[in-house]
């Protein structure tokens, strides 16, 4: 919200300043010198035209390399690598007596199903709500506050999660039920162990009630909340605390899959419409604040560079109108289109330099706060070409305003021309 506010203060002070120029300016005239002399005089006060040229060019750049930054953000976020499987999961959430007193045979059921790759049950899944607690090892006064999902045997299958060291819980054996668990690798740094000395060891979760806690497996780091957080140390409880279902369905048929799940659903309650969401919907949920921006920024962008060109268009047409007679003259000693354009364009170009050496450091500065926010974000160092991008577009409206400008003036006929007062 601070940056909205920042970026709309700017565009309304600039707005304000160039609406209040031309009507100082024309209040300014004393009517008797205006009615006796037939023409204004306009050559005094340059500089501030100028400078507002350059606000509005430095609002610009500003604006177009701050939209290319957030939506190369975004899209590292989309395609970075979470350490889980986020296409073609369902999440269900088990909110009725029905379901949930039948939990083991709805999984089953569902598991039947030839568009279900797999089913777990779980409290905690990614991108979701992950309770705190502290765990100590057993001989040991030192606590371990970690993150703590509950799950059964198929969870990592269902995200495809990997396994580093140990293995899976095993739906073989009921004793493991409440007594086993799993950590990540960020759990392990914590300990403090080798893989094999926490597979030895002896756990304690007090607060869970969970006492003489074997862990069976250690789970490679995955990002189960936002990227603007560091992977905190987690564990994954196989205990009977479970109300969402996770469920891998066919993704190259959608549509049946649903209607499967749907359909095994109303077998077990009628009473309850089945609430879900696509865990890849839930995840991009978690970065719903910064499309947003992005979408604000690329308004702004669209706003500041129509500003940008009525300012250069009108600082041209003041300067050729201003050298009409000059452009008349050098025509008749021979002057080309293109000599006269590149006469006009070298005051310009110092302008849009100045511009840019203002609009790139800020817009480091900037973005470099934005980014900050997230704990896993692009290198700007290494995405200088977007500052570049966004100096190319400036230059480029700067150009085409004054090509179109200069066109007109050089093309008008030199005896008018000079005779031009």
């Amino acid at each position: 919200s601070n940056i909205y506010l920042f970026f709309a203060g700017i565009i309304l002070t600039t707005l304000l300043v160039s609406s209040l120029y031309p009507a100082i300016l024309l209040a300014s005239f004393d009517p008797n010198k205006v009615l006796k002399d037939k023409k204004l005089k306009l050559g005094k006060n340059a500089w501030l035209r100028k400078s507002l040229v350059v606000s509005q060019f430095i609002i610009s750049m500003v604006l177009i390399a701050s939209t290319l930054i957030v939506k190369s953000q975004m899209n590292y976020v989309k395609n970075k690598d979470l350490g889980f499987d986020t296409g073609a999961v369902l999440k269900l959430e088990i909110n009725n007596t029905q379901i949930r007193n039948n939990l083991e045979s709805f999984k089953k059921k569902l598991e039947q199903s030839p568009f279900v790759n797999s089913v777990t049950l779980m409290t905690g899944e990614p991108g979701g709500f992950h309770d705190a607690t502290l765990l100590n090892k057993e001989g040991h006064e030192q606590d371990y506050r970690v993150r703590i999902a509950v799950a059964d045997e198929d969870y990592l299958n269902t995200f495809g999660i990997q396994v580093v060291a140990g293995r899976n819980f095993s739906a073989d054996v009921e004793s493991e039920r409440g007594n086993t668990a799993i950590i990540n690798q960020t759990a392990l740094k914590l300990m403090g162990l080798t893989e094999e000395e926490v597979l030895e060891a002896k756990f304690n979760l007090p607060s869970f009630g969970f006492p003489n806690l074997r862990i069976v497996g250690v789970a490679k780091d995955y990002h189960f909340t936002s990227l603007k957080n560091e992977i905190e140390p987690l564990i994954i409880m196989n205990a009977e605390a479970r109300w969402r279902c996770g469920i891998k369905v066919n993704s190259q048929n959608l549509v049946a899959s649903m209607q499967s799940v749907v359909s095994i659903w109303e077998e077990f309650t009628t009473d309850f419409p089945m609430q879900y969401t696509f865990l890849d919907d839930s995840m991009a949920r978690l970065y719903e604040t910064e499309n947003k921006q992005g979408r604000v920024f690329t308004a702004f962008s669209g706003i500041s560079i129509f500003l940008a060109c009525m300012g250069v268009f009108g600082l041209v047409a003041h300067s050729t109108r201003q050298r009409q007679k000059e452009f008349g003259i050098r025509k008749v000693l021979g002057a080309k289109l293109h000599q006269i354009f590149r006469l006009v364009s070298k005051e310009f170009i110092s302008l849009l330099i100045i511009s840019t050496l203002v609009a790139i450091p800020l817009t480091w500065y900037i973005m470099k706060l934005w980014l900050n926010e997230f704990v896993y974000h692009i290198r700007l160092a290494e995405n200088w070409f977007l500052f570049a991008g966004s100096s190319l577009i400036a230059f480029s409206i700067a150009f085409v305003s004054i090509a179109m400008r200069t066109y007109k003036a050089a093309a008008l006929n030199p005896a008018k021309s000079i005779r031009y007062e």
